[in-house]
């Protein structure tokens, strides 16, 4: 017996089975059962969804024995003749092969005669758009005024391309694209039934894929099984499918959180020597931080169901080390890479730079810790809680027996001489640089690690200090100075706050002064620039 594939065998044979469209085959079964039967359909969605099916099965409520019924037996000879394509009542006709006036006038010759034994006459026009204009105006009279005993069923990829005058002959149906999730529970059911060995997250990578096609799915699987592997596994579908596993993803995440561009810009060269297609592979990055950004909000995001629990935990674990924020700057920029591709010719290239700049990419700055930081410096206090001020009550003391942190130890003439030549040094280069650093004071040196400590009060100054491309020039300042590789270790400590002079009005000048000047001028004009990524204007 010849093999019949798996969409053909799995076909759904009752409005019930049908995945994901119970809008649609509700109402029909309503309609059947007040007896309330249109004369003429328009089902029209995505490729795969089950446009043509459902009007099966409608053909078979209708003409079956027990009928017209919203549950047709599928045992009666009418619904197994209905089932096999054998009924001479129910005919399916592709609209792309008979485009033509003549095709038409044959098909409306026909409607005129009583069904041979069924109930109704159905004609099932599949891809109706692709009737010529002259076809569509030869139904219009039949469609407004048909037969009792004939019912038309239209399914269309294209709705847009149908004339009005049919639209308003017709009840529409707009079936949608099947969740992932549907798509793989229905693909887990089939693998039982099949008795196919399946693990788990494999088939939610083939829901991926079918982009909401339950046909689509099933013919993927299908082709996964034809390779002769006794189980189904994530990384068998990759491979015949040629998709990028979720590992890769991971591993892309963790080198641009680690800020490594050239293990990024490794792993975009993988994805092209193993062949995969470089828009799949970013559409799947792009879900991949879906993924993180979900976990991020909802740690027990439903979302998640259908992975294997060493994914799950994944998602987890790398989701609690990025910030919300980042995500969705991640996001943006992989969202427009993704549209850009689709045009590009060279996609590679776009892919590689958008794994630098995802490396390069700084972490999210609170903005309402930058204001705090700010008005400090400027020598002003500024309230950032919204409650009313005559009501605040004074900050609690801290417990007698809490032991705060020891300062640093006194800086010694050697390490003085350092901090100055390493301020000196940096200024020169960063000058909002060595503004963060006045803030700070030269702590102990053991061996290669040097301490530079802040008061409590400017984390803020720590925190930028310690970006990774700061920390590059202060760290290479130092290791120039004393002569051999260093690394700076930045802490909090129990110093005085520093006094720092508070920004005075400039005097008016003929000549309008460069960026270099004002910062040097301003130091915190500078570290406003690179923190919020500005531009100097006016």
């Amino acid at each position: 017996m010849p093999y019949r594939v798996m969409a053909l065998r799995w076909r759904p044979q009752s409005f019930d089975e049908v995945i994901g469209q119970d809008h649609v085959t509700k109402t029909l079964q309503n309609a059947i059962s007040s007896e309330r039967i249109g004369h003429a359909y328009l089902f029209s969605g995505p490729r795969g969804v089950g446009k043509t099916t459902v009007a099966r099965i409608l053909a078979k409520a209708l003409n079956c024995q027990e009928g017209p019924t919203p549950t047709p037996c599928n045992k009666c000879t009418l619904c197994q003749e209905i089932t096999e394509d054998l009924s001479m009542d129910v005919l399916e006709i592709d609209g792309a092969s008979n485009t033509h006036l003549e095709d038409v006038k044959k098909l409306l010759e026909s409607v005129k005669y009583a069904p041979t034994h069924a109930r109704y006459k159905v004609y099932i026009i599949d891809e109706v758009h692709m009737l010529s204009k002259h076809a569509f105006n030869a139904l219009l009279k039949t469609l407004e005024e048909p037969p009792s005993h004939v019912v038309f069923i239209f399914a269309t990829t294209e709705p847009w391309k149908i004339p009005l005058t049919i639209h308003s002959r017709c009840q529409r149906f707009d079936f949608r694209r099947i969740s992932s999730k549907q798509i793989a529970d229905r693909l887990a059911h089939i693998a039982e039934q099949e008795k196919i060995q399946v693990d788990d997250g494999a088939l939610a990578l083939i829901a991926k894929k079918a982009e909401g096609s339950m046909r689509d799915s099933q013919s993927l699987l299908d082709q996964v099984l034809s390779s002769g592997d006794q189980k189904i596994t994530e990384k068998l579908i990759s491979e015949v499918l040629g998709l990028a596993t979720r590992d890769l993803f991971f591993q892309l995440t963790d080198s641009v959180r680690a800020g490594n561009s050239k293990k990024a810009l490794d792993l975009v060269a993988t994805v092209e020597e193993q062949g995969w297609d470089l828009e799949d592979f970013a559409d799947g990055l792009l879900d991949h931080l879906r993924y993180l950004l979900l976990v991020k909000i909802d740690p027990q995001t439903p979302e998640l169901v259908g992975l294997s629990q060493d994914d799950q935990k994944r998602y987890k674990e790398q989701g609690a080390g990025i910030e919300e924020e980042d995500l969705l700057r991640m996001t943006a920029l992989i969202s427009e890479t993704v549209n850009n591709l689709k045009y590009s010719s060279r996609p590679r290239f776009l892919l590689e730079m958008l794994a630098v700049k995802l490396a390069k990419m700084e972490t999210t700055v609170q903005l309402k810790e930058l204001v705090q930081d700010l008005n400090r410096v400027l020598g002003k206090e500024v309230r950032t809680d919204p409650s009313p001020e005559i009501h605040q009550q004074p900050t609690a003391q801290e417990p007698p027996s809490a032991k705060p942190a020891p300062p640093p130890p006194e800086p010694t003439e050697e390490t003085g001489d350092l901090w100055n030549q390493m301020l000196s040094q940096v200024n020169k280069k960063k000058p909002f640089l060595g503004a963060i650093l006045q803030h700070g004071q030269m702590g102990e040196m053991q061996d290669k690690v040097l301490t530079i400590a802040f008061p409590k009060s400017c984390n803020f100054h720590r925190e930028r200090a310690q970006t990774k491309q700061n920390r590059e020039v202060i760290e290479g300042e130092v290791s120039t100075i004393l002569g051999r590789d260093m690394r700076i270790r930045f802490t909090l400590a129990d110093l005085p706050e520093p006094s720092i002079k508070p920004m005075t009005a400039a005097k008016p000048s003929a000549q309008k002064p460069s960026v270099e000047e004002v910062v040097k001028a301003e130091p915190i004009v500078g570290m406003i620039l690179e923190t919020m990524d500005g531009e100097l204007i006016e």
